[in-house]
């Protein structure tokens, strides 16, 4: 039998996006491009994708956010 505690942690894992660890093709895109120094509409539309997409990736996915954050902090550098 599942506790409703565990449910409640699969729950906020998977709206977080932590299910896997690998981040899709076009999330890796996204973080390359920002990690030369574009920014993230700049990222967007070279990948074709709505700048609303990167912004609910990086709330939806702890994974994706920290790879942002990462590439950010390195492209200054």
């Amino acid at each position: 039998m599942v506790s409703d505690e565990s449910r409640t942690v699969v729950v906020t894992l998977r709206f977080f996006g932590v299910r896997g660890r690998e981040l899709t093709e076009r999330q890796q895109e996204a973080v390359e491009l920002i990690k030369k120094g574009c920014s993230q509409r700049v990222a967007a539309e070279r990948i074709g994708i709505s700048e609303r997409t990167i912004t609910r990736w990086k709330r939806r996915n702890l994974i994706f956010r920290q790879a942002v954050e990462q590439a950010r902090a390195g492209g200054r550098s």
